[in-house]
C-alpha cells in the first residue's frame, strides 16, 4: 500500500457499522465496514501495539505504564491534523468500490512501526501501517465513531484495575 493519506470512520446508523475510508497519497481509496463485534476485537489489538511502544513498556508499573501512554495520546491527538474535511478524490479502489466487512485482524510490529493487517472473511484485504503519532488518532478516532455509534463499548487507554476475587 502506498503511503497513507487520510482516515475517516463514519458510523452509518441504517448499517450499524462503522464505514471506515482510507486514502493514500496515489490517489487510492480502501473501504471497509466495522461492525460492534470486530470492533471489540479491534480495540484490544489497537491497544496492545500502543502498549508496545518501548517508552510505555519501560515503565515498571501499569499506572505508570498508563501514565506515559496517556501522555502519548493526547500529545499525538493535538498534533494530528482532525479538521481538514476527508478528501472523497480517490482516481483508484484496489479492493472495489463496495466496501469489504472485515473479519480478519493481524496486528504486527513491522520495521517502521505497527501494523494492523485488515481483511473480510475470504479476499485480499491491507496491510495499514501505523507509526508513530498515526496510531494514537487511529484510536482517537476509532474511539469517537464508536461512541457516536452508541455501542456501549468500553474503548480505554488504561489497563483494567484488577479485580479482587477474595470472598467476604
Amino acid at each position: 500500500m502506498a503511503d497513507l493519506h487520510q482516515i475517516q470512520f463514519n458510523y452509518v446508523a441504517e448499517a450499524d457499522r462503522l464505514l471506515l475510508r482510507i486514502s493514500t497519497a496515489d490517489k487510492s481509496e480502501f473501504r471497509f465496514w466495522l461492525t460492534r463485534r470486530y470492533v471489540r476485537l479491534l480495540w484490544p489489538a489497537v491497544l496492545k501495539l500502543l502498549r508496545d511502544n518501548p517508552q510505555v513498556k519501560a515503565q515498571k508499573s501499569n499506572r505508570d505504564r498508563d501514565t506515559v501512554l496517556d501522555f502519548h495520546h493526547q500529545q499525538a491527538m493535538q498534533q494530528g491534523d482532525f479538521s481538514t474535511e476527508y478528501q472523497a478524490d480517490a482516481e483508484v479502489t484496489p479492493l472495489g468500490d463496495k466496501p469489504l466487512l472485515l473479519a480478519r485482524l493481524q496486528p504486527r510490529q513491522g520495521k517502521n512501526g505497527p501494523v494492523l493487517h485488515l481483511a473480510p472473511r475470504e479476499g485480499h484485504g491491507i496491510n495499514l501501517a501505523l507509526p508513530g503519532p498515526l496510531l494514537h488518532s487511529f484510536a482517537g478516532l476509532l474511539t469517537q465513531s464508536v461512541k457516536q455509534a452508541e455501542w456501549d463499548l468500553d474503548l480505554r487507554m488504561e489497563q483494567p484495575a484488577s479485580v479482587d476475587r477474595r470472598t467476604h
